[in-house]
């Protein structure tokens, strides 16, 4: 994929939302989703979003791919997943062999931070070095995609890197400073928060939601595809539908879709040598006729 590629976000305020999976020990990935939303030029999304909240039984529920177990909630995902369709801007998610990690995070544990950032948090190693990875993949993206005086706010899920108010201050210090080296383009205002700044008409939650279903279904999808003869032979993928859950299977179907508002990408990091290589995954549509749920 080409920077050109990439949507134009012509709003003037951008909402960044965030959220992770594969943080469970024997987890072989980590997945990041990033959802850059153009807030001007998505109103679509948001009447829909709302429409369906106020005059269906979903209500007020909180759509993550932990409670689709729950009968109403996955009764409704197809619908909430069609007006995200609408949102004028891409998703985009890194997905991580954590036997590469190291090779990323040999430089990021705190003790060779605290004096450059003078850190006010007590971060364990672990912890720190996953912060300081979401924040650079945060900054990179909103390097290549933020115009000149625009507004960006990222919210992110109420993860443990903003488990406390010294954690905050430090996360928005560090991106505060590698945003200024990533962004060669003047920005507009720049805002941190998380969901917990909802105010109950459940914005900010629903943004993070999509990134949390996302992430939620790459983070079952790619390790089993990962076991499958395929999976060496090319970047193109199909749906096998024997082994995968019925959530997994109707999120993995909204993400091959084309041609909409909302772009939709996934990169992979796998080992290579003493290194590693990137690949992009091509989820590939498949025929009605085959389409069905296990």
């Amino acid at each position: 994929m080409l920077i050109t590629d990439l949507p134009s976000l012509r709003g003037p305020s951008i909402y960044i939302a965030s959220d992770y999976a594969g943080e469970v020990k024997n987890d072989q990935y980590s997945v990041y989703s990033f959802l850059f939303c153009d807030l001007a030029n998505s109103k679509s999304y948001f009447q829909d979003v709302s429409s369906l909240r106020r005059n269906s039984s979903l209500g007020y529920r909180r759509m993550n791919f932990k409670n689709l177990n729950d009968k109403i909630r996955l009764s409704h995902i197809e619908n909430f997943l069609t007006a995200a369709g609408q949102i004028e801007g891409v998703l985009l998610n890194l997905v991580l062999n954590k036997s590469i990690i190291p090779i990323l995070d040999e430089s990021s544990y705190p003790d060779r931070w605290h004096d450059i950032f003078d850190l006010k948090g007590n971060w364990k190693d672990k912890v720190f070095t996953r912060m300081v990875r979401i924040v650079h993949f945060v900054s990179v993206l909103m390097g290549g995609l933020l115009k000149e005086g625009q507004n960006a706010y990222w919210i992110s899920d109420d993860d443990n890197i903003f488990s406390n108010p010294d954690f905050n201050k430090d996360v928005g210090n560090i991106i505060g400073r590698l945003t200024s080296f990533y962004l060669k383009q003047r920005p507009g205002e720049l805002g941190l928060g998380t969901t917990a700044i909802d105010e109950g008409d459940l914005i900010e939650e629903d943004l993070t939601g999509i990134c949390d279903l996302v992430a939620g279904t790459l983070a079952e999808l790619i390790p089993y595809y990962s076991t499958l003869p395929q999976w060496n032979k090319g970047d193109q993928k199909t749906f096998f539908y024997d082994q995968l859950r019925e959530k997994t299977q109707i999120i993995g179907y909204w993400l091959s879709q084309p041609n909409a508002a909302l772009m939709r990408k996934t990169f992979i990091f796998e080992p290579h040598e003493e290194s590693f290589k990137m690949r992009i995954l091509n989820l590939e549509r498949p025929k009605l006729d085959y389409f069905k749920w296990s």
